[in-house]
């Protein structure tokens, strides 16, 4: 097939015979779909060239009939002498043989695609979920469902497991195909160099982040190309953004008008604490992360004590889940951190001042749990963990945090000490290894430590 426009022409005849009704097989030719006529003809080309090899009885027949335009009956009476049954059957074969072809291809590519996104996400912080079986399968169904709502927001208190259940979320996405694409921003609230009037993301700052990850490696640099290079994007294809940690009113309201530009067809899904009237007012569903019962509230303190402590830590915390339930709640983040500080104080200590507190409260939980894994932390782990508030929430390599506390010994052992605590956070990527801290972690050391 010499001619280009020919072989689109041919791609496009052999996609309307994939029958509507197979849902299965006629997504299979997503990547088709949307491609540029160039990638429809490099694409095509390496396809028909393996149909060329292993039969090129059905080449040639493709060939006549679509880059020359050979009628059918030319067709049967030149090559099949008259017998229009037999030039029907090898027909069908070669239709047949093309698309086992393209379907073979095309689950190469599915895989690669999903690696791709997978690498993409920032590493899981948790081993298992608990209690949230029923709540994930609900955020994944509304955001497969192609109708409203376009925008899904997840909201509650810091610490009750909103990342962990957007991660869930949108691996799932993944592994399903459910989209052309999964992408994930995290919203980076300013470090103490920056000045504390800006909010954690601006629309600004949310298309370039999608542009870096859709763009190819030569698009244009200059934010106005970028900007149309995301909104084609998002409005040609059912994508999934995924917007992490839009934790106050002024980060949801600095780039509400353009996830509202963004939406139908394409999802998006948030997390935030709070959820304001414009988010309502704009059709966004809220779905509530609520603490967790007592039942899972103790899976989740055993779990964790047995990562940590192992048998000898979980029996202790099994013996007083109850105990600890009633003094902390059912806040994922806050009962881990227990049981982390349980492996070097005992729970009756540890348990012995904790204040009583309502949900209005449970920063001031925080605080006092911070402050007793801070006394029993060595010094060269203070100093590591003292400077990472000068660090975006997007995280930095270990590289640049050992060079910014000032270490000069290994910091192996610190850094596996500071995660078992649950006080740093892996981020970024598989490409691009990084760390960082909790919000929660980083309100207690400006205010706690720093003084700042």
């Amino acid at each position: 097939m010499s001619n280009d426009r020919e072989r689109v022409r041919y791609l496009k005849e052999v996609l309307r015979r994939v029958p509507d009704s197979d849902a299965i097989r006629a997504r299979k030719f997503i990547q088709f779909e949307h491609a540029s006529d160039n990638e429809i003809v490099r694409i095509l080309h390496t396809h028909f060239e393996e149909l060329r090899v292993s039969h090129p009885d059905y080449a040639r027949l493709l060939t006549l009939r679509y880059q020359k335009d050979w009628k059918m009956g030319e067709i049967t009476t030149k090559y099949y002498a008259g017998k229009r049954d037999k030039a029907n059957r090898e027909w069908d074969k070669a239709l047949v043989c093309i698309d086992e072809i393209l379907t073979r291809n095309h689950d190469d590519f599915v895989l690669l695609n999903k690696k791709k996104q997978f690498s993409r996400l920032p590493p899981k912080n948790y081993d298992e979920l608990f209690g949230v079986t029923n709540l994930v399968e609900d955020v994944r169904v509304a955001l497969v469902e192609d109708k409203e709502p376009w925008i899904i927001a997840l909201s509650g208190i810091g610490g009750a497991g909103k990342t962990s259940i957007a991660d869930a979320v949108a691996r799932k996405a993944i592994e399903d195909a459910a989209f052309e694409d999964v992408i994930w921003v995290r919203a980076a609230p300013q470090s103490m160099s920056q000045k504390g009037d800006r909010s954690a993301i601006s629309d600004r700052d949310l298309i370039v982040e999608i542009a870096k990850v859709i763009g190819s490696p030569t698009r244009a640099k200059d934010f106005v190309s970028e900007e149309k290079l995301v909104k084609a994007a998002f409005a040609d294809k059912r994508m999934l953004l995924v917007l992490d940690n839009l934790e106050t009113l002024r980060d949801i309201n600095s780039v509400l008008e353009l996830l509202n530009h963004l939406a139908k067809p394409s999802k998006i899904l948030i997390t935030a604490r709070e959820f304001p009237m414009s988010l309502a007012m704009l059709g966004v569903r809220r779905i509530p992360v609520n603490e967790l019962g007592f039942d899972d509230a103790s899976a989740v303190l055993i779990h964790h004590a047995n990562m940590v402590g192992g048998a000898t830590l979980t029996q202790a915390v099994r013996g007083q889940a109850e105990d600890i339930f009633d003094k902390v709640g059912g806040s994922p983040h806050a009962l881990k951190l227990v049981a982390s500080l349980a492996s070097n104080v005992p729970i009756d200590v540890i348990l012995q001042d904790l204040p009583n507190w309502n949900m209005s409260q449970i920063d001031a939980l925080y605080q006092y749990i911070y402050r007793k894994i801070w006394e029993v932390l060595s010094a060269e782990a203070k100093d590591f963990l003292g400077c990472m508030p000068l660090i975006s929430e997007t995280g930095a390599t270990l590289a640049r945090i050992k060079k910014m506390s000032g270490l000069q010994t290994s910091i192996t052992n610190i850094v596996q000490d500071l995660i078992t605590y649950g006080l740093l956070e892996k981020r970024g990527n598989l490409d691009e290894p990084r760390y960082g801290i909790h919000r929660l972690t980083k309100t207690f050391l400006l205010k706690e430590i720093i003084d700042w």
